[in-house]
């Protein structure tokens, strides 16, 4: 049976892993996110534009 000592050990080790995770991993998502705006917002723009025009 575990415990609570040895909870607080797994529980502070698998924090510091997730913060490590995120660090490591943080400039991919954020780059990821950047390309997909940039390809995803024109053609909604464009959208609201040519109805604007058009109404």
């Amino acid at each position: 049976m575990i415990d609570a000592a040895h909870r607080r050990e797994l529980r502070a080790a698998a924090s510091v892993e997730s913060q490590a995770d995120r660090q490591r991993d943080c400039p991919m998502p954020q780059m990821f996110d950047w390309i997909f705006f940039a390809i995803m917002l024109p053609f909604p723009a464009f959208l609201v534009w040519d109805w604007m025009q058009h109404r």
